[in-house]
């Protein structure tokens, strides 16, 4: 392509096709079927044909056919599933609900102090979100100084859960709740092992998400 945009071949030169379309090449491969130029063109237009997937980068299928994305969706759910389940009774163990009184700093720009939780932050209570470097905040909060300013804070760190949640929560006053009152707030989605209420997980499977393999899986055949 030449600098002002216009495709230009780079056999005949002539504008507005490539080596691959180029009719004069074209006909040059027909005539001399046993020319370099007949073998190159041959060659480019098998390789032009090739689709790798854009998840797992393997040959033969799709991004919307591939079963490597697809299990890895249910490998998501099952486990979203599992460690919703485990925050859930962590949550009632711990008393933390709805009107729970906290002693913490919820993040960078505010003081250490009292604050109530308003609401749960369901988007981010998900393993992925909450067992990796950073954490998405997870609680709204009420500063019991004014109770006008609503704060997002993270959770309380938990060695299998939230392993670099904040050290420096301290619970105040729990509220008496049991998981059916946690289960009873928390969206369909949710219980159902879903980020969001897209349920092809298109949210976190992106068209950035890939494979873990997807690198080594480009030398394949």
């Amino acid at each position: 392509m030449s600098w002002n945009g216009t495709v230009r071949c780079g056999h005949c030169y002539d504008k507005g096709h490539n080596k691959r379309s180029c009719p004069k090449l074209a006909k040059f491969a027909e005539e001399n079927p046993d020319s370099w130029a007949a073998k190159r063109l041959k060659d480019s237009k098998k390789k032009g044909k090739i689709r790798r997937c854009t998840y797992c980068n393997l040959k033969g299928h799709n991004r919307a056919t591939c079963i490597n994305l697809k299990v890895a969706k249910e490998f998501y759910i099952k486990d979203a599933k599992k460690w919703r389940e485990a925050w859930a009774e962590w949550m009632v163990t711990e008393g933390y609900g709805i009107g729970s009184l906290l002693h913490c700093a919820p993040d960078y720009r505010h003081k250490r102090g009292l604050y109530v939780i308003r609401e749960f932050n369901w988007n981010v209570l998900n393993h992925h979100d909450q067992d990796g470097y950073y954490q998405g905040n997870a609680l709204r909060l009420l500063c019991v100084k004014n109770m006008r300013d609503a704060i997002w804070g993270n959770l309380p760190r938990h060695d299998e859960l939230v392993k670099k949640g904040s050290p420096d929560i301290k619970m105040v006053g729990p509220v008496p709740i049991t998981k059916k009152d946690i289960l009873a707030m928390a969206p369909v989605w949710w219980k159902e092992g879903y980020h969001s209420s897209d349920v092809k997980l298109n949210d976190v499977f992106d068209k950035d998400r890939t494979h873990e393999d997807y690198h080594e899986n480009g030398y394949k055949d």
